[in-house]
């Protein structure tokens, strides 16, 4: 994730040069991310075909995506790959600021063993807001819920759906989409665009 951090920093970096050589001047508030166009596109190291948005052509409204599939990274959480997507920036206006991502999509893959582990809640992936320590089962079809953050009282809609790849191994995908007044309004079209791609996810 620290990686990802640093990507988006050099991505406001460039779009911040641009500007500046350019005259033009950075956004205020949310800007969405399209998501009426989808695509499928397939992933071999992580075993799995999604159907995602296209890139938009303005860089504001453009989404972050990352693919973890590194030993390095496999052998420190645990996990056999993942890939993060982060979509509906919603920006500050100030210089060298990178925004803040309103939907939020990460997707594991895990080895049954450590499925297991994070059905009991011991995984390090329990860590998240959106999964918790409780006790868990396979979940073949889409659940949500609605998550309060302790420390902020920031409320989020939770999505989750489990997919068994064909040799065992099992992906968690999980949506994250923060409620608030710029978001509610089009709460409905975002919860049908993200249960549209949780369903999309296909074993290779």
């Amino acid at each position: 994730m620290l990686l990802l951090k640093r990507w988006t920093l050099l991505l406001v970096f460039f779009n911040l040069l641009f500007c500046s050589t350019f005259a033009c001047s950075m956004p205020v508030g949310l800007i969405r991310t399209p998501m009426d166009k989808l695509s499928s596109t397939a992933y071999p190291t992580l075993g799995f075909i999604i159907d995602l948005p296209e890139q938009p052509q303005d860089i504001y409204s453009q989404y972050i995506l990352k693919k973890y599939d590194s030993d390095t990274y496999k052998n420190n959480t645990n996990t056999k790959g993942a890939l993060v997507l982060m979509m509906h920036p919603k920006w500050s206006g100030q210089s060298l600021t990178e925004p803040k991502y309103l939907l939020e999509f990460t997707i594991i893959r895990l080895s049954p063993g450590a499925f297991e582990s994070f059905k009991l809640g011991n995984h390090r992936e329990n860590q998240c807001l959106c999964f918790g320590r409780e006790q868990t089962n396979f979940a073949s079809s889409i659940v949500e819920k609605i998550v309060t953050e302790k420390d902020t009282s920031n409320t989020f809609n939770c999505f989750r759906k489990d997919i068994k790849l064909k040799d065992g191994d099992i992906i968690i995908a999980n949506a994250r989409l923060v409620r608030e007044e710029q978001i509610l309004k089009y709460e409905n079209d975002d919860k049908a665009v993200i249960k549209r791609i949780l369903d999309s996810i296909k074993p290779l």
